[in-house]
């Protein structure tokens, strides 16, 4: 039987993400320049520590915005490879999003976790689909070597960081899309569906 992450939020219809960096160019800047399954894996695992993360401060965890996870755990809760989840983790780090704070057990913390007015609802359960399956299922569901991939999850982390917290709509231009420097917003022909947009909206 494969290791099941523990899920402290696991009945939440909401979690909290931090969008103090969705919408910082540099930082898609360096996922676009990054390999595709490294970025892929980086986006999956930062909406996979947002919706485990500790919201009270435990004897195991006194800092919020924390996880302790396996390499085996979150492999298996987002459908990523080993090595996926420890490039993911590193690009993570690397661009000061997330912190490690131990390495055994591991344990991994959302920066600015706590920011008021820096934070959006990211809809856990229905990123999960099952409370039983023990999964981000539409994560999984995602393959993990598509360019298309990435930018549809650049796409939605930048439109959930935006989104109206009453009306739960995202309105954006497309010039702010382009100087976000978000993946997947370069010329395209007339009536040409963006790929990136096809595959955020099925998330």
């Amino acid at each position: 039987m494969s290791a099941r992450i523990k899920q402290p939020n696991r009945d939440l219809q909401w979690v909290r993400m931090p969008t103090w960096w969705a919408s910082r160019p540099e930082i898609h800047e360096t996922l676009a320049d990054a390999p595709a399954g490294d970025a892929i894996a980086a986006l999956k695992l930062y909406l996979g520590l947002c919706a485990n993360a500790n919201r009270k401060p435990t004897d195991r965890l006194p800092q919020t915005g924390s996880v302790e996870a396996t390499l085996s755990e979150w492999s298996a809760f987002l459908g990523l490879s080993r090595p996926m989840v420890i490039a993911g983790l590193s690009l993570l780090v690397q661009l000061e999003v997330i912190e490690r704070l131990q390495v055994r057990p591991s344990i991994y913390r959302l920066v600015r976790y706590e920011d008021i007015g820096y934070w959006t609802r990211l809809p856990h359960q229905h990123l999960a689909v099952s409370r039983a399956s023990g999964t981000l299922q539409k994560l999984v569901d995602m393959t993990n070597r598509s360019v298309t991939t990435l930018h549809a999850l650049q796409l939605y982390v930048y439109l959930a960081s935006i989104r109206d917290r009453k009306t739960l709509q995202a309105r954006v231009s497309y010039t702010k899309l382009t100087d976000t420097r978000l993946g997947g917003t370069g010329p395209v022909h007339p009536g040409q569906p963006r790929s990136g947009q096809y595959a955020a909206e099925r998330l």
